[in-house]
């Protein structure tokens, strides 16, 4: 089963005709047995790339040294007392302390127990391994086989919260890629290289080498079933660019839509700035919910040349039952709602003072060089009645004296 894990199922019928049929039968050959099974295997028709050679001799070898292949989470000498400690996350802390198993807890801050993980010692990676991976950590780790069964127990009804990588999903088209393709997993997707941001190894990423002013795009399916959560990650410009981007820079979106739909596209996520240097990342964590659509697009848009350009998605994932706000697009503004209309103020058409027979005004709106009277200035003409109607009258009057 080790050898489907490292990719070589092909040879275990081979192996099972020669009578080994575990790891334990295996590591009891010897390297020049090693060597002539691979050119056996050769002369039936079966055979090995130079790669597949090297992961079944570093298996082999790993075996012989007391351990299982290193690919697998099992150390090669897991007391080695030059190891570092590895900080076990809150969440698998929390579980050994739930099962009072915590006594394992330091054979577990063994770093090479999580050298498959990237070092990361956490819940998360736990549940993302596979069933033998797993019972191989645990059992170098010491683990009685009752305080085993119990922990595995447990680790299903973690499973559910097991987060889903948009790596691991099937990529359904890409376009407008200006180096090499689509890069998945830890693959940068040119020359080989592997996708790292500040120095560390991303595992479960996507590269994404936009053309000059163009938008690089990959289609993802999103499997049935997958339940409401948070889509989560981070966004940078890979470790391997030698100098900043020229023009603009690179701007990441991430949408949702119903199958192949041409309409009702929806943004999940958008970067505010636009990226042009290596050296940061940018995380996001949105809501996710199963009626958004099943097909997800991940965009990179580079706006100039495409100089020292190699975006990349770190670990996008849906995690189930996580709470997350909505997305909020940028620049977002309350919806503005016009003042209420109001009247332009109505003047009478004419207004004669008391001895002064001469019209102030005509046509409704007073001259701009005129005061204001006030009701109780009305005395001062006399009492006039005219004048009086007309302050008290439904309309307001301003302004009707020249400046003197």
């Amino acid at each position: 089963a080790f050898l489907r894990e490292l990719g070589l199922a092909r040879i275990t019928e081979a192996l099972a005709e020669e009578g080994i049929t575990s790891p334990e039968m295996l590591k009891d050959l010897e390297l020049d047995d090693i060597n002539e099974f691979i050119k056996d295997l050769a002369a039936s028709g079966i055979k090995l790339k130079l790669g597949e050679k090297s992961k079944f001799r570093a298996a082999w070898k790993a075996l012989r040294e007391g351990g299982a292949p290193t690919s697998l989470g099992k150390p090669k000498n897991p007391d080695a007392k030059t190891a570092k400690v590895c900080i076990l996350d809150e969440p698998l802390n929390d579980l050994l302390k739930e099962l009072r198993l915590q006594d394992y807890a330091e054979k577990l801050s063994n770093p090479t127990l999580w050298e498959s993980c990237g070092g990361k010692a956490s819940l998360e990676e736990l549940v993302a391994m596979s069933e033998q991976a797993r019972g191989f950590l645990l059992d170098a780790a010491g683990f009685k086989p009752g305080h085993k069964a119990k922990f595995l127990r447990h680790l299903l009804d973690v499973e559910d919260t097991k987060p889903r990588y948009i790596s691991e999903m099937k990529l359904l088209e890409f376009s407008h890629i200006g180096k090499g393709k689509v890069g998945v997993g830890d693959c940068l997707g040119h020359n080989g290289l592997k996708i790292t941001t500040v120095g560390d190894t991303v595992r479960h990423g996507i590269g994404m080498y936009p053309q000059s002013n163009k938008i690089a795009l990959a289609k993802f399916s999103i499997p049935s079933g997958t339940p409401a959560g948070a889509f989560k990650g981070a966004v940078a410009i890979d470790d391997s660019q030698k100098g900043a981007m020229l023009g603009k820079g690179l701007q990441f979106r991430a949408c949702i839509r119903k199958g192949d739909a041409k309409t009702g596209r929806e943004v999940l996520f958008q970067t505010t700035e636009w990226i042009k240097r290596s050296g940061k990342k940018y995380e996001f964590k949105v809501e996710w919910k199963p009626s958004f659509g099943d097909t997800l697009e991940l965009e990179v848009e580079c706006k100039g040349l495409n100089v020292n350009a190699p975006g990349i998605w770190i670990d996008p994932r849906i995690v189930p039952g996580e709470d997350a706000p909505p997305f909020q697009p940028p620049n977002f503004l309350p919806p503005q709602f016009p003042p209420p209309f109001s009247p332009p103020i109505a003047f009478p058409p004419s207004i004669r003072l008391p001895n002064q027979p001469r019209v102030l005004h005509r046509g409704g709106v007073a001259p701009e060089n005129m005061m204001t009277i006030e009701l109780q200035d009305a005395p001062r003409f006399g009492g006039s009645k005219e004048l009086e109607s007309s302050l008290e009258s439904k309309y307001q009057v301003r302004r009707i004296l020249k400046k003197r």
